[in-house]
């Protein structure tokens, strides 16, 4: 097996990820993994929950591709590599289908460094912190 570190944290997860199987991940492979993250990633950025199935037909419907729902189930995981918070839920208690979100979790800026005239919203944020 053969496991390259690389620089680029996102890169080391792709390799990982095949690497569990025991297979060497070639470059065309990097590549169409990354290829398909940035797809799934384009349309679970929006924040909505999608089932694999939906998922797998919003990307026929985008982009004409037809990915095997493992793919894009390991795509999904592989987005908390790119900072995304996934969540999953059961469709309806008791089933076997569940449902996806992935939302991007960003720290904001005070509101004073984002606008110097914001002085009052910064102080009231700032005070409601302290509070937490």
């Amino acid at each position: 097996m053969r496991y390259t570190t690389q620089k680029n944290p996102l890169q080391n997860s792709l390799i990982a990820d095949a690497a569990i199987f025991g297979e060497p991940v070639t470059a065309s492979d990097a590549d169409k993994i990354r290829g398909q993250r940035a797809l799934v990633e384009s349309i679970m950025r929006d924040g909505y929950w999608r089932t694999l199935p939906n998922l797998r037909a919003e990307l026929k419907r985008q982009f004409g591709v037809l990915y095997a729902e493992t793919s894009i189930s390991a795509r999904i995981r592989g987005l908390r590599a790119a900072g995304y918070t996934v969540t999953s839920r059961r469709t309806r208690p008791g089933s076997g289908l569940y449902e996806y979100r992935a939302v991007k979790c960003e720290r904001l800026a005070p509101a004073s460094i984002l606008n110097p005239e914001t002085e009052e919203l910064a102080a009231a944020t700032a005070s409601s912190e302290a509070a937490l």
